[in-house]
């Protein structure tokens, strides 16, 4: 049975991790599914609770510089990037023999981040350990950005989830390398972080990678992820909602001011990007919830309207066009 704890129960969670165990926490992304980083046989635990590929490596959690330090060499320009960008953001460095080599995955390099959630450090400096963290969901589906939803997929599976408050970000971190002689930046994964932010607050060249070679190096790149039970559509023409949701059940995610009509089933993702990163996973599961509820002998299927096409919405935009790949299941 999977206890569920509250936040002010933190040191309980962590003797949990000290134990071997996993714990399901909260960042400023989404929930992160726990376990000690220098532990290898608790880092496996992950892989099998969210029946995670071994091939996809973990990103590593500290609550300081000073703490990664402690792990890691750490180049003045990478230091220098995380002292100017605090949240949603993950580096890779080269791998540290203090590390499980579970995490790894068989790179070469470790994926490492500082969240800026104050109750996320306070519990990884409780733990005394750096701390392995995956989203807390089962592979391939939806982030989790609120404790339920932790819960729907991982109870019995895990030791304890501790319940706090929805994430404030809703979607995971970018993920970034150095390039060939530190003259700019990689985005391995798109994320909470846009590459206009990187490109501003850093003052180098940011590219997006786009080589196997390269995107392997971090978490979330290879395989299917973010997709709820049921397929999923995207909406690019508004005049197409007939066509596509004819003798269908279904819940529409919308965006525009073109759903403005009478129908239950609409959900709005936000009026800007900000919103809609903080809440496409939560709607992606309530979409499900709603039509779960159903009784209808319909095919059911979710429909999201085609984002702006912009940098502040790239990450988004990346999040469903994967979660619309092989959604139904």
């Amino acid at each position: 049975m999977t206890k569920l704890l509250k936040e002010s129960q933190h040191r309980e969670a962590a003797q949990i991790i000290r134990d071997g165990g996993l714990v399901a926490f909260r960042t400023e992304t989404v929930y992160g599914l726990g376990a000690d980083a220098t532990n290898d046989e608790a880092v496996k635990k992950i892989f099998t609770a969210k029946g995670r590929p071994s091939s996809n490596p973990l990103i590593v959690h500290f609550h300081s510089i000073k703490h990664l330090k402690q792990y890691f060499d750490l180049n003045p320009e990478i230091e220098r990037i995380l002292r100017l960008i605090t949240e949603a953001l993950t580096v890779t460095l080269p791998a540290s023999d203090m590390i499980a080599k579970s995490v790894l995955a068989g790179h070469a390099t470790a994926a490492v981040r500082i969240p800026s959630c104050k109750f996320a450090r306070k519990f990884i400096r409780a733990c005394g350990v750096p701390i392995a963290a995956p989203s807390a969901n089962t592979s391939t589906r939806p982030s989790p950005t609120d404790w339920r939803a932790v819960q729907d997929d991982l109870e019995g599976k895990i030791n304890a989830i501790m319940m706090g408050r929805r994430t404030r970000i809703g979607i995971e971190s970018t993920v970034i390398e150095m390039q060939d002689k530190g003259l700019g930046i990689n985005i391995l994964r798109q994320g909470g972080v846009s590459m206009k932010k990187l490109r501003e607050q850093t003052g180098l060249d940011v590219k997006l990678a786009t080589s196997p070679e390269e995107l392997q190096k971090s978490p979330g790149t290879r395989f299917k992820h973010y997709s709820p039970s049921y397929p999923i559509h995207i909406l690019t023409d508004f005049f197409d909602i007939m066509g596509l949701t004819y003798q269908k059940e279904y819940v529409v995610i919308g965006y525009s001011n073109h759903f403005n009509y009478t129908d239950k089933n609409i959900l709005y993702i936000g009026k800007n990007a900000r919103q809609a990163n903080a809440n496409l996973f939560y709607l992606l599961r309530e979409a499900e919830r709603i039509l779960n509820k159903s009784k209808s002998k319909k095919d059911k299927i979710i429909v999201i309207e085609d984002l702006p096409n912009t940098d502040e919405y790239a990450s988004v935009r990346e999040r469903v066009q994967k979660a619309s790949i092989g959604g139904d299941k």
